[in-house]
């Protein structure tokens, strides 16, 4: 925030509003830049065959950054094991054969 306390980007996004136009600015340039990463990551990683998934791999970023996100609010709010379980699904969609990880406490 303002004075100089940590604010994850979470809370940010949802009181985007209640926060400084610097705070807003950095806050959308991170998510920003995370995105065009993970969709370069993903867009090489279908060309070389690691990955199989249909769409633009923008918004397959996209997607995966939200359920991330949302996955990291729900198992705050439930269980721990709800953030493994998307993660797992996430690199399931991608066609990545991960061995299963036990429920996470």
């Amino acid at each position: 925030m303002e004075d100089g306390t940590a604010c994850p980007l979470g809370v940010v996004t949802v009181e985007l509003e209640g926060v400084s136009a610097d705070m807003r600015a950095e806050a959308q340039g991170l998510m920003a830049d995370a995105a065009q990463w993970l969709s370069g990551v993903l867009d090489l990683g279908r060309r070389e065959g690691d990955f199989q998934f249909a769409g633009d791999a923008y918004a397959r970023a996209l997607l995966i950054l939200a359920a991330l996100q949302g996955a990291l609010q729900l198992s705050r709010l439930t269980e721990r094991a709800a953030f493994e379980r998307v993660l797992q699904q996430i690199w399931g969609d991608l066609g990545v054969a991960l061995p299963r990880t036990s429920p996470a406490k």
